[in-house]
């Protein structure tokens, strides 16, 4: 019997060392590798490993056959070689006991169970959300975030505005600039992860000299290279938000950008670019129901020029020679604190699109001389 036992302690031991591997713990910035290996199919990692990177309180026996978790609610009792563990509730003072698919496994004085097990329990009673994204690689993220963005296709195109490069998104897009300078433009997505995937359809292009998309922590960056440091670029989200799209053209002599909607361009300086896409989406919704209660259809896009020459934000319409808002981007006087709106930039371009409409309609015989004269 003592024989059977040591060939077996042996054997183990043996076929064990031989497949340790590491998970990596992500967290923000931080990456931290927990030991895990796989046996039979199945992923096991080392409790009290992943325990420390999480910060958990725990407690193990001197010879690291007994184990115990604890958290605010509860603590959870491992015990090596048992597919039992204890879960002991401290306001009812009730223990639950908890079957494993398969015994933990004990490995140099570690206990090591199914990682898919321990997960859903820190799940349940940490203040963390795990998730898994590949194989070797875990997320911790705030306690009431589910799940993770990921990227699900990228391509590339362009026309005569340039060059577009178009990322689909599981979730919606929460996206930042990194860097820009004369020949590099990056971007981080947050909060998202490519799941390893690889985009060999990214081909350079006429500004482009090639994009690299790679995982940074639980973020998402995405380096393009530009041929030129002529080549500016903007980025702006459209599809509700689960489409990123990023705009390289050539840099005119001119600071002024521009870029349109259905019925509105925005003319704008580049450090305004972060605005422009909601100025355009809250544009649109003021216009539609203030169109269709005038039955007003204008003749040409309406131009938004943005500004932050003031000390309050405000906006300013005429209608001759063409229809232009002024908008001024600072935040209102304190005085318009205390005014009920659902949003600042779509109030005050409902405003100015009223006097549009009311100045810009086409009334009785101002019709046939505005085809002779125009405005």
């Amino acid at each position: 019997m003592l024989k059977t036992a040591l060939l077996y302690m042996i054997l183990s031991i043996f076929l064990f060392a031989q497949e340790v591997q590491w998970i990596s713990l992500i967290e923000g910035e931080k990456s931290q590798s927990i030991p895990s290996y796989n046996y039979q199919g199945t992923i096991y990692v080392s409790v009290k490993h992943l325990a420390d990177a999480l910060s958990v309180t725990n407690v193990s026996s001197n010879d690291g056959r007994d184990f115990e978790l604890e958290f605010s609610d509860c603590s959870i009792q491992f015990k090596s070689n048992n597919p039992f563990i204890v879960i002991n509730i401290k306001d009812s003072a009730k223990s639950i006991y908890h079957q494993l698919p398969t015994s933990s496994h004990f490995i140099n004085n570690t206990i090591f169970v199914p990682l898919n097990e321990i997960l859903e329990l820190f799940n349940e009673y940490s203040q963390k959300s795990l998730i898994i994204i590949s194989p070797g690689r875990i997320f911790v993220l705030p306690k009431q975030q589910k799940e993770i963005n990921t990227i699900r296709n990228v391509s590339v195109s362009e026309n005569e505005k340039g060059t577009f490069l178009k990322i689909n998104t599981a979730l919606k897009v929460y996206a930042e600039p990194k860097q820009e300078n004369q020949d590099t433009y990056s971007i981080i997505i947050r909060k998202a992860s490519t799941l390893e995937k690889n985009y060999p359809d990214l081909f350079p292009t006429e500004l482009v000299r090639f994009v690299d998309i790679k995982n940074v922590g639980t973020n998402v960056e995405i380096v393009i290279k530009k041929k030129s440091g002529n080549v500016a670029a903007e980025f702006f989200t459209i599809d509700n938000r689960k489409e990123l799209i990023i705009h390289l053209f050539n840099r005119e002599d001119s600071p002024l950008l521009e870029r349109e909607s259905d019925h509105f361009r925005v003319i704008y300086r580049e450090y305004h670019s972060y605005l422009i896409n909601n100025i355009l989406i809250n544009a649109e919704r003021a216009f539609e129901p203030i169109a269709r209660l005038f039955n007003y259809t204008p003749t040409d896009k309406i131009v938004i020029a943005t500004y932050d020459a003031s000390d309050y934000g405000y906006a300013a319409t005429i209608t001759t020679p063409q229809n232009i808002i002024r908008f001024e981007i600072e935040p209102l006087e304190s005085g318009y604190e205390i005014v009920p709106y659902n949003e600042r930039i779509q109030w005050l371009l409902s405003h100015e699109i009223v006097h549009i409409v009311v100045n810009d309609a086409q009334v009785g015989i101002e019709s046939f001389f505005r085809k002779i004269f125009g405005k």
